[in-house]
């Protein structure tokens, strides 16, 4: 009995908290089940023959069968007033039960039909068929910004820009609210969904999408790994379907060791049949925008940062760069991967004791150092290094390049 009870509970449960249309299912099995039984028990009374046109001299003649008749007492308890003294007891019963189940929970169930309509939009839990549109998988502090240009953008005129995250919908729709006025933002929508499920990719239709950006979320340990993940599922998934257009996809990496190995490296000759891959690393591009083409933006809003020598460094020049760096963020050592490519001037083939320096300086630098060092190996390799610890000043590490390949170069100076 237990049992039986809680697989009926569990199923009704399941079901009114799922989609409109099993709830409606329920609501028609009930009504179908509770009017064949009340159309059963009617066939013990007698209910008026039905003619053609009713009569006006006799209240007993009706134009309607018994299934008829019985379908207006259920739906319209005014009928009741129209049966004959016999019926009015068992006519009263069905209009009242009609009243309750029909009416009340018909209203109940579209009105909680329209509620969960409108949480699962905002809950992000709704995936349109959309084509033509812009992909943004995964959310983190850029992506406003990107949605915005892409809005401005009258390459992407009038398509839609679909987000899809694991952060809450609010959220997202918040923080791009910030950024884009009321018309922009009728172009986005916001999916609530696993970057790592084949299932909820599909949701995107990225087979008919004009570009997609693999962005990641943000604070993730697994962040590249992840974004590698993804993008084999949407190559798999665009496989599949036949004719599939070649799409450019933007793939953000976190690391500057991963974005650097996607630049040397190639994908499988099968991806490359259904995407355009273009990686790219944030801190690595804003490390381009302020060493090597030292500007952002465009025209009046153009912002110009200077060179790192200030005046160009000659072959007669005693002058030499020392380029500091407060913080080994990835930022930080995104700008100082992006000075070693760029800090080598003719006066220090004329005199070796003119050579740059990058320093950085960071409460964990014992720490980061190594972890620098582990990644960029090769710099190392060829550079002598330093390292102080300035609660004790005195002391310096030195660490010495590779004896192999460091031996006649002096390739630059670095210190942390």
């Amino acid at each position: 009995m237990n049992s039986l009870i809680r697989f009926f509970t569990l199923r009704f449960d399941r079901t009114f908290s799922g989609h409109g249309r099993t709830q409606f299912a329920w609501l028609a099995g009930v009504l179908l089940l509770f009017f064949g039984f009340i159309y059963l028990i009617s066939w013990f009374f007698s209910f008026p023959e039905p003619t053609d046109t009713p009569s006006s001299n006799s209240g007993t003649e009706v134009p309607m069968g018994r299934l008829l008749q019985l379908i207006c007492l259920f739906i319209d308890p005014g009928s009741v007033a129209n049966v004959p003294a016999e019926l009015r007891w068992f006519s009263l019963i069905v209009a009242i039960m009609g009243l309750l189940l029909f009416t009340g929970l018909l209203i109940s169930v579209v009105s909680n039909m329209l509620e969960r309509h409108v949480e699962r939009y905002r809950e992000g839990n709704i995936s349109y068929p959309l084509e033509k549109h812009v992909v943004i998988i995964g959310f983190d502090e850029m992506v406003p910004m990107l949605v915005l240009q892409i809005c401005t953008d009258p390459q992407y005129e009038d398509c839609y820009i679909l987000i899809q995250s694991v952060q809450p919908s609010s959220e997202v729709r918040n923080r791009i609210h910030t950024v884009l006025d009321t018309e922009q933002e009728k172009r986005v929508l916001v999916l609530h969904a696993q970057r790592n499920s084949t299932e909820e990719l599909e949701k995107l239709y990225t087979t008919s999408a004009r570009e997609i950006f693999l962005i990641g979320e943000s604070n993730e340990y697994d962040h590249d790994s992840l974004n590698i993940d993804s993008l084999q599922k949407i190559v798999a998934i665009h496989r599949k379907k036949s004719n599939c257009p070649r799409i450019t996809v933007s793939v953000l990496f976190e690391y500057q060791t991963t974005y650097a190995a996607f630049q040397v490296s190639d994908l499988a000759e099968e991806w490359r049949k259904q995407i355009d891959f273009h990686p790219f690393n944030f801190y690595e591009e804003w490390a381009k925008k302020l060493l090597v083409k030292r500007h952002y933006g465009e025209e009046n809003a153009k912002v110009e940062y200077p060179a790192l020598d200030r005046e160009p460094i000659t072959w007669e020049s005693d002058r030499y760069v020392h380029f500091v760096i407060i913080g080994m963020s990835r930022m930080g050592v995104a700008l100082g991967v992006e000075a070693a490519h760029l800090l080598h001037f003719p006066n220090f083939c004329r005199d070796k004791r003119l050579k740059s320096r990058i320093t950085f300086i960071d409460a964990d630098a014992d720490k980061e150092m190594n972890f620098f060092r582990g990644r960029y190996r090769h710099y190392f390799d060829l550079s002598l290094s330093y390292y102080r610890n300035m609660e004790q000043i005195e002391k310096v590490h030195t660490i010495l390049p590779n004896q192999i390949y460091g031996k006649e170069v002096n390739f630059s100076g670095y210190r942390v």
